[in-house]
């Protein structure tokens, strides 16, 4: 059934004439398309749904472009492990950087809190008060972590502040060899 046959069939359904009939039909055809513009859903009971669908554009691969896009893909991984050998052969800081730092932390003035605070926070990254006593210190670098006890931080005290000031550390001089 064409497009005239149809119109011709509906008008006789309805009892129209022909030309009221394709308006009639047309002004449907014009109202879905600007529904379906708008990405909207049409649901007519007894004849369909309508609705748009994205897909995919279709890529066509002839040999030639499969094997360029081959060739880029393992292009791709080789310079994805280049760069991750580069990056785990570079040193993060340089020996000068380290020694630099540790330079700064020599002119630190330990009368002063905040100073305190800059060197604790250099070499110890966590602190952990459980409720039976005891003190996890976590370091920033490898073998120092502890565990020890209020007790035993008291006893250690011969070389630091007191525990119950914010005093600086007594100033002892030691002879190095």
């Amino acid at each position: 059934m064409n497009n005239k046959e149809f119109i011709a069939e509906m008008a006789r359904r309805m009892d129209l004439n022909t030309k009221d009939t394709s308006a009639l039909v047309q002004g449907l055809c014009t109202e879905i398309e600007a529904c379906l513009e708008d990405e909207d859903t049409i649901s007519l009971p007894n004849f369909g749904t309508f609705e748009v669908k994205k897909k995919l554009e279709r890529v066509v691969i002839s040999p030639s472009t499969k094997q360029r896009m081959e060739d880029l893909e393992k292009q791709k991984t080789e310079l994805s492990i280049q760069i991750i050998k580069e990056e785990m052969t570079k040193p993060i800081i340089s020996a000068e950087e380290i020694e630099a730092y540790f330079n700064r932390l020599r002119k630190l003035k330990f009368k002063k809190i905040e100073h305190r605070r800059r060197l604790i926070d250099t070499f110890i990254n966590k602190i952990v008060l459980y409720d039976d006593g005891r003190i996890y210190f976590g370091c920033n670098y490898k073998d120092c972590s502890k565990e020890m006890t209020f007790a035993e931080l008291e006893e250690a005290n011969v070389f630091s502040s007191d525990i119950s000031a914010l005093g600086a550390p007594l100033k002892r001089h030691h002879k190095f060899l």
